[in-house]
């Protein structure tokens, strides 16, 4: 009866509400790992940056160079795919909300 379909809209609600929560945790979690990720690939930059110097100006190895451009590759890497983390988050959370394709206010 009215008490059970009460319940029913009830329980749809809450359900609604967990996974628009669980949409902006994804994507608060997905926005601090890709600040994280430029984070790092700043840092690599820089290393690759002195090592490629320091190999230029004949005080440093080539395999010291070849290594420091390796994890730059590999962070900047990850700082692409944290990014397309961050995207895939704000379309759930969009779609979630209902608000994909949605006009823009």
């Amino acid at each position: 009866g009215a008490d059970s379909a009460d319940a029913a809209l009830a329980a749809a609600r809450d359900e609604a509400a967990r996974q628009v929560v669980g949409a902006e945790n994804a994507l608060q979690t997905s926005l601090a790992a890709y600040s994280a990720s430029q984070a790092l690939a700043a840092a690599a930059r820089t290393s690759y940056d002195a090592a490629f110097s320091a190999y230029q100006k004949g005080v440093g190895s080539i395999i010291d160079a070849t290594l420091a451009e390796t994890q730059l590759l590999q962070a900047q890497d990850t700082a692409t795919d944290a990014y397309s983390a961050v995207l895939s988050a704000a379309a759930t959370l969009a779609f979630t909300t209902g608000a994909l394709g949605a006009a823009p206010p």
